[in-house]
């Protein structure tokens, strides 16, 4: 792998970082496994876009959600944490 970039000693005094050339002249090279990960992501991605048509209205589903989780007593798991 090469390296994404180097610090380069300015005329001020200061070292800057400068990123290599981006994509690289080789074009970019992923390995098998890091290829594969890819390729479930996309899936899994894909599984979850469709699953979602299967959801009712979220202007309806999400309160009725949210009531039947405080009616539990269960902490509201729609909220954020400085508001529990």
């Amino acid at each position: 792998m090469s390296s994404i970039g180097s610090y380069q000693q300015q005329i001020e005094g200061y070292k800057a970082f400068i990123p290599s050339e981006f994509p690289p002249k080789q074009g970019l090279v992923f390995s098998n496994k890091l290829a594969f990960k890819h390729a479930e992501a996309q899936h899994l991605l894909g599984k979850l876009d469709g699953i979602t048509q299967l959801l009712p209205d979220l202007d309806f589903f999400l309160p009725v959600f949210k009531d039947k989780v405080q009616h539990e007593g269960l902490k509201n798991p729609l909220s954020s944490p400085e508001k529990n």
